[in-house]
């Protein structure tokens, strides 16, 4: 009896040794590991970083919702390291301490890029803008298209694979005494590189918006509207400029109330 008395505590302080063991990295110290954020926005050129901050000689991978690698294992010898992600979508971070005897699985949701603005432009003619947001949207092409802008695109088949789409929320705003006719009035954005999309563009400056083309703006009212913007290639809003054509009252009328002009944010 006495013999399994003086085992047992021998047995619960090998035990207590082995967990403390399992917590700790090879210098002895408790393993940590941690994300400045868990959440985090691409930025307008498609990237987005996190931060990691865990003991030295930490060991790190990257699994997409899936639970498939998109980075394999690296090591940090400071234990800090910057992880970058080029695809919007949630992620886990794993951890692991130099000697592989824990591991801390780190989630991290990466989102498109979106600003709230709610900035007007200057006036052309009667017209007014007010831009309420801008998302940037990295795309996957479909077999079909799956939008309105795509549907009414004339060359959906030289659009590639993997395009780009930036996402416009807007209103505008006659400010004039006469009504304004959107089937004869129309206005085109363009994007930093200078180049203007059109609606009859090609797939590397496409362009389709919901308010042009439809009903007259009554005066001093004011409709809303999404632009979208569609390329093949990387582009930027960051100064966006909108050619505004001349401004028409009726598709019938020979003169325009107003000159046309370029709508640029305040």
């Amino acid at each position: 009896m006495k013999k399994k008395l003086l085992l047992m505590p021998v047995i619960i302080l090998l035990t207590l040794g082995l967990a403390a063991c399992g917590t700790k990295d090879s210098h002895g110290k408790e393993f940590k590991a941690s994300l400045n954020k868990s959440s985090i926005m691409m930025e307008p050129d498609y990237t987005a970083t996190v931060k990691l901050k865990a003991n030295k000689n930490t060991q790190y991978e990257v699994q997409n919702s899936k639970g498939n690698d998109v980075q394999g294992m690296r090591k940090t010898k400071s234990g800090k390291a910057e992880i970058k992600f080029n695809k919007v979508g949630k992620y886990t971070i794993i951890a692991k301490s130099d000697n592989g005897h824990v591991t801390k699985k780190l989630p991290v949701t990466v989102k498109p890029y979106e600003v709230t603005l709610n900035k007007a432009t200057n006036s052309v003619g009667p017209l007014q803008f007010k831009i309420k947001s801008i998302r940037y949207e990295a795309m996957t092409k479909t077999k079909e298209p799956s939008n309105d802008a795509l549907y009414n695109m004339d060359n959906y088949a030289s659009l590639g694979k993997h395009y780009y789409q930036v996402v416009i929320n807007y209103e505008v705003r006659n400010n004039s005494d006469q009504p304004v006719d959107v089937q004869t009035t129309s206005w085109t954005p363009t994007d930093d590189n200078g180049t203007e999309y059109q609606d009859g563009g090609s797939a590397d400056s496409y362009y389709y918006d919901t308010v042009v083309g439809g009903s007259k703006i009554a005066p001093k009212q004011h409709r809303a509207g999404t632009m979208y913007m569609i390329s093949n290639e990387k582009f930027t809003v960051n100064n966006l400029k909108l050619n505004v054509s001349e401004i028409y009252r009726d598709d019938e009328d020979e003169e325009p109330i107003n000159e046309g002009g370029l709508a640029q944010l305040n």
